[in-house]
């Protein structure tokens, strides 16, 4: 009877141990940096699903660095800035009172309907993103397709540019 014990102490310390090398699937995590269709793609839908977690985050957002700092992870040193340009308000109030904060407006990335790779280099990936039109409001749009540029850096893939046809 006295084994009971240690082989209960022994059952917990391996659950508890298998429990912390789970891999941590939170939208924190980067996607991985390998050169597959879908490494690139899941990098594209990282990069589009972080304006949403800024928000998720907004209490946690003091400077207008912190929110260039925020988008880098899914996106080039110019479009976290120019991101961050948007999203960011650093005014006065009539007042004389001065404002920090994120900007509410509407979202600039909105995930696409579909996704197609249309070639990986060595450090460079092409993706089309579709866009079906959208009535609905308080955002629409119509149908259209957006060209994106993502070049592999140290920490995985970032979105280089934008542009629509």
């Amino acid at each position: 009877m006295r084994a009971l014990p240690y082989l209960t102490v022994l059952m917990l310390t391996v659950l508890l141990f298998s429990c912390s090398k789970r891999q941590d699937t939170s939208k924190e995590a980067v996607p991985p940096a390998g050169k597959t269709e879908e490494d690139v793609v899941a990098a594209v839908r990282f990069a589009y699903s972080l304006e949403e977690e800024l928000w998720e985050r907004e209490g946690k957002i003091d400077e207008k660095e912190d929110v260039v700092t925020f988008f880098r992870k899914g996106f080039s040193e110019k479009l976290a800035q120019d991101y961050a340009d948007y999203i960011w308000m650093d005014e006065r109030g009539k007042n004389g009172t001065r404002y920090r904060m994120l900007r509410a407006s509407e979202p600039v990335l909105i995930p696409p309907e579909t996704m197609t790779v249309v070639g990986i280099e060595e450090d460079r990936a092409t993706v089309l993103l579709e866009y079906e039109e959208s009535t609905e409001g308080p955002l629409t749009w119509e149908a259209h397709t957006d060209r994106v540029t993502l070049r592999l850096e140290p920490d995985g893939w970032k979105i280089y540019d934008i542009s629509t046809r």
